[in-house]
């Protein structure tokens, strides 16, 4: 999985976001970062800059990236722990922030975390409103949305995915948050 986004302040400059899994398997999984100043072309290119720091969780993955009015980027994923889709694992949707220019994402912050053991959070996405003719207080609203699946009937299909059978649910959550200052 992988989200780029350009800059809306600085020519030429985007940042890079992917899920790695080094062990070939859901986990470990982390979400890594790169940063180019020239577009991906020389000089420059993409180097690697490290792991996105996740909240309170061993793994994380699906990430989705937004570019900010007037620089910087906000950024989601999911976190979680053990094996994902499963019952009973640990799962939230986070957020953090970056100025750019090549500097790291801040601290976490968690949206939206799976309040039951029956419960999975998964697949953030985030779209900011970044066009400089979009007044205030719209310019620079990031929406992000993600997918809660329900398992109601354990997995009786026996395919190891406890959120895909007949009694299962899924719904669409939303939240918003403002990166610039109001007017």
């Amino acid at each position: 999985n992988t989200a780029l986004a350009w800059s809306e302040s600085v020519p030429g400059e985007a940042y890079c976001l992917f899920t790695n899994h080094p062990g070939g398997d859901y986990e470990p999984a982390a979400i890594q970062w790169s940063w180019s100043p020239s577009g991906g072309q020389p000089p420059g290119g993409w180097p690697l800059k490290g792991s996105v720091p996740p909240p309170a969780y061993d793994n994380s993955w699906n990430p989705t990236l937004g570019s900010r009015p007037g620089g910087g980027y906000i950024m989601g994923g999911t976190a979680f722990n053990f094996k994902p889709l499963w019952p009973a694992d640990a799962s939230a949707i986070f957020m953090e922030v970056s100025p750019g220019t090549g500097a790291p994402f801040g601290a976490p912050t968690v949206i939206a975390a799976a309040g039951a053991p029956n419960l999975w959070v998964d697949y953030p996405s985030v779209t900011v409103v970044d066009l400089p003719v979009i007044p205030a207080p719209m310019l620079g609203t990031a929406t992000f949305a993600w997918v809660e699946y329900t398992d109601n009937d354990g997995d009786p299909n026996s395919d190891d995915i406890h959120y895909n059978d007949p009694a299962d649910q899924c719904q669409i959550w939303t939240a918003s948050t403002n990166t610039v200052a109001a007017p």
